[in-house]
């Protein structure tokens, strides 16, 4: 319903929206330590039903510290209104 509301003030105002749906790790319960570990999965952090109301995709990325570069980068990976 949010997303349906969104698009709607968009195409009725002209306006963009920006939701991020940042990709966290999975925490699962480590028994052995009686606390939660990390595990190897990523969960978006908004759930998987953001990723179907999607019209552009883009991905914010950085450099690994150790490369001495501190240029940030975006990236389109879905844009259906722009050409392939």
């Amino acid at each position: 319903q949010v997303a349906t509301a969104l698009k709607s003030l968009g195409r009725d105002y002209g306006a963009s929206a920006v939701v991020v749906n940042q990709v966290s790790d999975r925490f699962a319960a480590d028994p052995s330590r009686g606390v939660a570990g990390k595990s190897k999965d990523k969960v978006p952090a908004l759930g998987m039903l953001w990723s179907t109301c999607v019209n552009t995709r883009i991905m914010l990325s950085r450099p690994a510290p150790s490369a001495g570069n501190a240029m940030r980068t975006a990236t389109v990976l879905l844009a259906s209104h722009l050409p392939s």
